[in-house]
């Protein structure tokens, strides 16, 4: 199911969803694209009370909307593939998120506000693309993000003083081309290169 977002959504409008068990797709998407200067709002009922009614999602988009926390209840979404919050006010990914063995697609590109991931990320065994393009506040990449076999694309590789991430893991993992996401500081491993970056077949 896809719908219009508009600039306050009711939990009213999804009401008769919450017996749609075998709902796949949640959807969110605009006419004509989307302008900067609007914000749009989503019922925290929808968050809270719908979601977790639809266990058989596949792919989850929220993106543009004024949401600020994402609930540990998405960890109960076993079967998501897909989920997009980009562009929203989030600071932080629940550890539930982790408990979605089965997510491929994970995108966070335009989370300003968004400043960590949960320490248990790695066990996103079978993500492929992971987008966090434009996240100033995000200035620490996990270690061993490198052991997440199935990574096909990441949009920006963040090589740090205290966490100690380590170039040679990457190439372990034939990653190619790396990109400091954040100013150089005394002591930093300097890195340089394109936004996008895709992992050799």
């Amino acid at each position: 199911m896809s719908f219009v977002r508009e600039e306050y959504v009711a939990y009213k409008k999804f009401e008769a969803f919450t017996r749609a068990k075998g709902l796949r797709t949640f959807l969110a998407t605009s006419i004509g694209g989307v302008e900067s200067s609007r914000s749009f709002y989503l019922s925290n009922k929808i968050m809270v009370d719908l979601l977790p009614k639809l266990p058989l999602l596949r792919v989850l988009c929220l993106s543009h909307f004024q949401i600020s926390e994402v609930p540990e209840s998405i960890g109960t979404m076993r079967h998501l593939r897909y989920l997009n919050l980009s562009q929203t006010r989030i600071t932080h990914l629940p550890k539930s998120v982790c408990s979605l063995y089965n997510l491929q697609t994970l995108i966070v590109f335009g989370c300003h506000k968004l400043a960590k991931l949960p320490n248990n990320f790695l066990k996103l065994k079978k993500l492929r693309h992971f987008d966090i393009r434009d996240t100033p506040l995000l200035d620490k990449m996990l270690l061993g993000i490198g052991e997440l076999r199935s990574l096909q694309t990441l949009s920006k590789i963040i090589i740090g003083c205290e966490n100690g991430f380590e170039i040679a893991k990457l190439k372990e993992s034939k990653w190619e081309n790396f990109h400091c996401g954040f100013g150089q500081s005394e002591g930093c491993t300097p890195c340089t290169g394109g936004e996008l970056f895709t992992k050799e077949a």
